[in-house]
Order: structure tokens, then sequence, then C-alpha cells
């Protein structure tokens, strides 16, 4: 065994790696130790559960319902339709005629819904006197049942409780004799136990110390490579930084330099607009004195052009004196005539055509001093745009010298740091070897060390085998023991189950033969009146007749009449096929809105229509839907408006002042229904308790339960999966550690 121990001693510690494998697998078994200690402790307090799987006990109400889209519409009439398609027998109203809300507008023929409610009538009068010796029967005999169950008198029960006190007692001895002797062993005061553990003790003392110095030493050559670690880390980092920082300096730089290329360009830019400019002007001058010169010979030429014109009129005038004189003056007339009023017209028409010219002139000279100007006004923006892309260049020029400034600073600070990290990991590596060196010889004590406390422990364990051997041979008389008790109470337990399903079996008995009597027959008699009512077609609202199609003799195949009624707000909704019969004229709805949030508004059907809706903007689906028409219950129409989108909620059916369970809270067993209730034990702790109930109205989410063993308050599991009757279990607080500071700070 020795030579054993010390192979796998020298296996386990002959490299690192098994080294670190025999320590994982220690840390392992002594977590699972933990976990199973620490699972037999809490076992005693109780499971914990949370608070959102338990259900508090409160009386409501349980809804089946459908929901729609609806729209507050302005209405000042209402169509009236009949619930069944039966023909008409009376028209009680005519066009013109006022009518109350709920007078009856027409009736339908009820001759076929009367005979069936008077066949069903006879017919549960003569079920009711076939059944009533039967439930005689059934209650004398569920009596007796219940009778020797409550005496005690039961021969099954008084066996199978004997049979209980006898195992209770031989378990009870079985059960002293092996804690007598546990106790010793965990009390620490068997004889063998105390000289064990003096030498234990001794070597244990011996162990630790040189383990201490060991994991101190190591501990420090842990530190210390960490520290060389974070400092190779940190030079790594600072190296990095100093590469990202260098390749942004030159980045920089570069930038500086294309800016101060950039400037340099918009300033001939700049020079160049404004050498242009002054030339522009230049030539604007000269053109405009040319203009001035030119408006001058214009002056003149039109000064000689009415002097000619002068002297053209004069002659023309001298040229009619002298026709009377013809003859004598023939020879001045020719020479006047041909000679000098000749040359008057040449002269005029001279100096028009130099008019034209100089009118030609001045106009082009206008034109060049325009386009002067517009080119001025060009080179006007483009030294605006210079000036503005230098202001800016310089600002970024300015910029980036700061950043180059910055990155250098930290450029430096980055160089300098890196060179101290560096410095420090190759310090502490030098440290780090004189450490190992000293590591080394204290392994060897505590190797020895380790040694004396194996050797000791071997012998330990031949003596804690034997006095386990002994536990278990007591333990094993206490199990039998242990079984047979429970046996017995099994067996009790199983006989009460049997007395309870004859009892039970006699009880349903009893309400199977009542049901039959009454159940079928009523509901169908129910639904028929129901059915009879409807064949009275009655006004949904105050107002006047306007239109009246209901005929004597004929099925109504649209509306039965149309009343007009004061101006009002309604609700238009829709249903859809498979829903169409679950709904009635009269069905009370819940409505809701995203405008109004947190409040719901009362109200009912007033109006179906047999003929579904064609497609149209509200309904764009393939789906078959029904047009409702829904009255606001008075006083809330002022809180809607017109317009204003609904969520329109149909009450199918309501069960009232009812307890109510999530669905899953209920299982079935042995045909009945039951739930786990949380009876309290202590200020903290409830046991599960199966307690039967009845189900009434449910939904897809809760459902209504009965039972005369529950009362408001009551706690309750949300599911019955993964609990047992008779567990004790705990409430967890489910709040979160700073809520429950706070209530400590309270208290």
């Amino acid at each position: 065994m020795k030579n054993l121990y010390i192979k796998t001693k020298n296996l386990i510690f002959k490299n690192k790696k098994t080294k670190i494998i025999a320590l994982l697998l220690l840390f392992l078994i002594i977590f699972l130790i933990f976990k199973i200690i620490s699972g037999k402790l809490k076992s005693g307090d109780g499971e914990g559960i949370s608070q959102n799987q338990v259900v508090t006990l409160e009386r409501g109400s349980v809804q089946n319902s459908v929901t729609e889209k609806g729209k507050v519409v302005p209405s000042n009439s209402v169509e009236v339709y009949a619930e069944k398609p039966l023909p008409v027998t009376h028209v009680n109203v005519k066009v013109g005629d006022k009518v109350k809300k709920g007078d009856v507008i027409a009736e339908l023929d009820s001759s076929s819904i009367e005979q069936q409610l008077k066949s069903r009538r006879a017919q549960k009068s003569a079920t009711d006197k076939n059944v009533s010796a039967q439930i005689s029967a059934a209650k004398k005999r569920l009596s007796e049942a219940i009778s020797g169950r409550d005496s005690g008198k039961n021969a099954a029960i008084v066996a199978a409780e004997t049979s209980i006190t006898q195992a209770m007692d031989q378990y009870l001895a079985a059960q002293k004799a092996y804690d007598d002797f546990k106790r010793s062993i965990d009390e620490k005061y068997n004889q063998g136990i105390v000289a064990e553990g003096d030498t234990k003790e001794n070597l244990a003392y011996q162990e630790e110390a040189t383990n201490l110095k060991y994991k101190q030493l190591q501990d420090n050559i842990n530190k210390n490579n960490s520290k060389i670690s974070e400092n190779r880390a940190m030079a790594a980092d600072k190296s990095r930084e100093t590469d990202y920082l260098q390749n942004s300096l030159e980045n920089e730089k570069r930038r500086l330099t294309e800016i101060g290329i950039s400037i340099k360009e918009e300033q001939e830019r700049l020079a160049e607009a404004q050498g242009q400019v002054s030339n522009y002007q230049t030539e604007i001058s000269r053109l405009k004195a040319e203009k001035s010169q030119l408006e001058a010979e214009k002056s003149q030429l039109e000064a000689e052009k009415s002097q000619l014109e002068a002297e053209k009129s004069q002659l023309e005038a001298e040229k009619s004196q002298l026709k009377a004189k013809e003859q004598k003056l023939e020879e001045d007339r020719k020479r006047l005539s041909t000679s000098t009023s000749n040359e008057a017209k040449k002269e005029l028409d001279r100096v028009s055509r130099e008019l034209d010219e100089v009118i030609k002139q001045i106009g082009q000279r206008d034109k060049d001093i325009i386009d002067k100007k517009s080119a001025l006004d060009n080179f006007d923006a483009i030294k605006k745009s210079a000036n503005e892309n230098v202001n800016s260049l310089t600002r970024r020029q300015n910029e980036v010298e700061i950043e180059v400034n910055r990155i250098s600073e930290e450029l430096g600070n980055a160089k300098a740091d890196e060179q101290k990290y560096t410095s420090e990991a190759d310090a502490l590596e030098k440290e780090l070897e004189a450490q190992e060196k000293q590591v080394d010889a204290t392994k060897l004590e505590v190797q020895k060390a380790k040694d004396d406390v194996n050797l000791n422990s071997d012998k330990a364990l031949k003596s804690q085998k034997a006095r386990e051997d002994e536990l278990k041979t007591l333990a094993q008389n206490v199990e039998t023991a242990k079984n047979n008790y429970e046996s017995a109470k099994k067996n009790l337990e199983s006989t009460k189950t049997q007395v309870a399903n004859e009892i039970s079996g006699l009880s349903d008995n009893l309400k199977t033969a009542r049901a039959s009597a009454n159940n079928l027959d009523s509901v169908e008699i129910e639904n028929l009146t129901e059915e009879l009512e409807k064949v009275m077609i009655k006004a949904p609202a105050d107002g006047i007749v306007t239109e009246l199609n209901a005929k004597e003799g004929q099925t109504p195949a649209a509306s039965v009449a149309k009343i007009e009624t004061i101006e009002t707000l309604r609700v238009e909704s829709q249903l859809k096929e498979y829903d169409k019969n679950s709904v009635s004229i009269g069905t009370e709805v819940e409505i809701t809105s995203d405008a109004v949030m947190g409040k719901s508004y009362k109200g009912k059907v007033i109006s179906i229509e047999p003929v579904p809706m064609k497609i149209s903007e509200e309904n764009k689906t393939s789906e078959v839907l029904y047009k409702t028409v829904i009255e606001i219950n008075s006083g809330q129409e002022n809180e809607l408006a017109p317009g204003m989108t609904l969520r329109v909620k149909y009450i199918l059916s309501e069960e009232k002042n009812t307890f109510k369970v999530p669905a899953d809270a209920i299982f079935e067993r042995d045909g009945k229904n039951y739930i786990l209730a949380l009876r309290k034990k202590s200020e903290d702790k409830y046991q599960i308790e199966k307690v039967e109930v009845t189900k009434g109205l449910a939904n897809d989410a809760e459902i209504a339960i009965k039972s005369k063993d529950l009362k408001e308050k009551d706690k309750v599991l949300a599911t019955s999966g993964g609990y047992g009757e008779g567990n004790i279990v705990k409430i967890l607080d489910t709040n979160l550690p700073d809520e429950k500071a706070g209530k400590e700070d309270e208290k």
C-alpha cells in the first residue's frame, strides 16, 4: 500500500502538467462534497420557490371574449336587423311613428321554437320522475360509507394503523443505536479518534508551516512574473503607440506642406485676378472717353443735318417762286434746281450716314463697357473666393501646427515610458532567478512533511474503515426498520385512498343521477327560451321610423327598419364569420383606445348586418366579416371623437365573483381536478396540499375554480409540475438587492 502511494505521488509531481491536473481533480472533489453537504442542509429548510410561481387567490371575473378593431362615427340613424331567418307575422309600426328604445317593431314566426320548447319541457318532466328512485338509493349508499369512515370503525383502516405502531417502535430502537455510535464519531469522543487526532494535529502543523513558506515564495514568484508580463506588455503598448505617433507626426507634416502649397497657389490666383481687374478698369475708362467723344460728334452732325434741312427747305421755296418766272429766269432755275439743290441733298445724305455710323459706334461702346463690367464682377468673385480659401487654409495650417506640437510631445513621453517599463522588467527578471533557487530548496521540505502526513493517514484510514463498517451495519438496521415503517404508512394511505375512492365513486354516482335529470334538458330549455326572445325585433334607440322594409309573411333579407335618432357617437366594428353566432343584439363590449390610455368604455351591440361586408378600404382582406354597430353607454361619448380608432372586446361569456388561476395550475387525477395549495407551517415555510376544485369558465390564460377548502388570500402554485403533496417549500424574496437593503434600513 505504501509503495503504491509513493509511486502515485511521484507520478503526480513529476511534471507541471500532472500537478495542474491533480489540483483540478482535488478542487472538483471538494466542490462536490460541499454541494452534497449544502444540499442536505438546505433540504431541511425546504425547497425554495420564487414569488412568480405563487398565486394569491382573489375574487374577480373570468371572461371569454374576442377583440376586433372599431371606429367612432357620428350617427343620426340606426338600421334594425332580424336575428333569426324567420317570416314576419306582425308589423307594429309604420313610417313616421315615434318609438322608444326596447319597443317591439315587428314579430317573427315563433311557432317552431315554441313547439320545440314545449316538447323539451315535457321530456324533462318525464325524466325527473324516472331518476328520483336512483337519487334516493345513491344517497343511502353514500351516507353509509361516510359514517363508517368518520367513526373510525372501518376494519381495513384499523388493521393498517396497528401495523404502523409496531413498525414505528422497531424503527426508533434501531435509530437510537445508530445515532449513539455516530454521535461518538461526529463529536470526536471515540477513543480511537482522539488518539489519531493528536498525531494528525502535530504532523498537520509541520506540513502547514512548510506549505506556508513554499506558498509565500511561490506567490512572490508569481507576483514578479505578473509584474514582468505587465511591464513587457506596457512597453510593447508604448512601442506601438510610438510607431503610431511617429506615423501621425509624418502625416501631419505632409498635410502642413500641402496646405502651404495650396496657400501659395491661392495667393497667385488672387494676384492674377487683381491684375485683370486693373486692366479691365482701365479699358472701361477708355471706352467711356471714346463714347463721350462720339456723343459730341453726334451732336455736331445732328446740328449740321438740321442746318442742311433748313437750307433745303429755303431752296425749295425759291424753286417754287421761280416757276412763275420760268421763261425769264430759266437759266437761274436750272442752276438752282440742278446744281445747288443736288449739292444740298448730297451734303444732307452724307451727314445722315455719318450720324448713323456714330450712333452705331456708341452702341458698340456701350456693349463693350457692359462686357468689361461683367468680366470685372467675375474677377471680384474669384478674388473673394481666393481670399476665403487663403483664410481657411491659414486656419488649417495653424491647427495642424498645434497638432504636430501635441504629437511630438506625446511621442517623447511614449518613448520615455517604453524605456522605463523595459528597465523595470529586466530588474525583476534578475530578482526572479534568485527566488526560484530558494523555492527548489523549500519544495524538498514540503515533500518530507507530506510524506509524514501520508504515512499517518494510512494508519488512520484502516481505523476509520473499521468504524465505517460498524456504522454501515447499524445504518442497514435503521434502513430496514424505516422501510417497514414506510411500507406500513403506504399501506394505511392506500387503505384510506380506497375508502375515499369508494366514497368519491358513490358521490359521483349521486351527482351523475342528479345531472342526468337536470343538465341537458335545462340547458336546452334555456337556449330555446333565449331563441324565443329573438323573434321580437326591438328598437335599439329612441327615434322616428323613416324606413320600413318588413312585410308580414316574408323573411327579411335586409334591414327590417331604419330609425332616425338624435345625432350621437356610435362605434362601427366587425365580426369574423366564425364569431358571428357567438354575438347577438345586446352583447356587452369593452372599448379601449391608444388615444385615451388607461381607460375603458362600456357599450352594447345594437345592430349586426346579416350580409358580409364588401371588400373596401375598411376590409381589404379576403376574410368574411360582418358589420356591427355599438352604442356607447350614456355619459361616455364626450371622451371620444369621430374618426378615433378603437379596440372592441366582445364579452361572449363571463363568470363573476370567482377565484381564478392559470390553466397550468390544475391537474387531473382519477377523473377529478386538483390544485396544489400552500398551507402555512411557520413564518416563511409552507406545506404543499392537494385540493379538489370544480372548474368553471376558462379562456386561453386562466380558468375559474370553486372549492369549499379555499378562501381569499390563500396561496396556490401557478403550475403543478415538479412538486409533490406534502413537500415543504419556502417562498423566496425576488426583490432586487437595493430594495432589500432599503427594507432593512426601514426596519
